[in-house]
């Protein structure tokens, strides 16, 4: 009776070490695919009626929207964060077509090598006041930054803005306030950047041009031309 008592007790124990095992075994795999993340294809659509584009978080896009099939580096529609034509991320997207373009996309933190954004000087002459660039608007970075470059701005932050020819493109230039302060908005999205004033290529008086402080959420400022500040080029399209 002992013997036999004792062989049912050690068939027993096996028993339950081998159910112990299979339940840490599938208790583990169980655990393991939780813990893996889940694929998730992105699904970019496309109002019909305004052409702005989203992410849909579903992966379906509804009966107003088109499925997007281009990437926004090769011509279609572009988000917030975006990479754009350029290899720059989007920062800005208009409500609906200018006539300067849609998007604005900045050049990465890299552009001017592995130091990062170069701190310079707004243009040579720090004194007077060059004729086309005043303008604060978003979409008027361009055409301020030609402004400069005709003035005889052959140096500093509008010529380093305008010579950068990332992505195989030359339209680069100096941000205007306002697409400056777009910039800072969404500097998330784009960054990373050096935490003090990057220069805009709107000049608020003879003597100076408005900067963007992008360490603390202030508004535009004006800042002697003399005093070195960042830069980081822009593009439309």
């Amino acid at each position: 009776m002992t013997h036999s008592y004792r062989r049912f007790t050690t068939v027993m124990l096996s028993i339950f070490a081998i159910v112990a095992s299979g339940l840490a075994v599938g208790i583990a795999a169980s655990t393991a695919a939780d813990a893996a993340p889940v694929p998730t294809a992105k699904v970019k659509c496309v109002s019909k009626a305004t052409g702005l584009a989203r992410y849909s978080r579903t992966g379906s896009c509804r009966r107003t929207e088109r499925k997007e099939t281009k990437p926004c580096a090769k011509g279609g529609a572009c988000v917030i964060g975006d990479l754009g034509p350029g290899k720059g991320r989007v920062f800005y997207v208009a409500p609906r077509k200018q006539a300067w373009g849609r998007y604005l996309e900045a050049a990465p933190s890299t552009w001017n090598g592995p130091g990062g954004d170069p701190n310079l000087n707004w243009c040579p002459d720090v004194t007077n006041s060059l004729p086309g660039t005043q303008s604060t608007a978003l979409g008027a970075g361009a055409a301020n930054t030609a402004a400069m470059l005709a003035a005889g701005c052959n140096a500093d932050a509008g010529a380093a803005a305008h010579a950068y020819a990332g992505g195989g493109k030359t339209d680069w230039f100096l941000p205007s306030r306002d697409e400056l302060r777009q910039l800072f908005v969404h500097k998330a999205a784009v960054g990373p950047f050096i935490f003090h004033g990057y220069w805009s290529s709107s000049e608020a008086s003879p003597n100076e041009a408005w900067i963007q402080d992008f360490y603390t959420d202030y508004p535009p400022a004006p800042s002697d031309k003399g005093f070195a500040s960042y830069v980081r080029p822009v593009r439309a399209f």
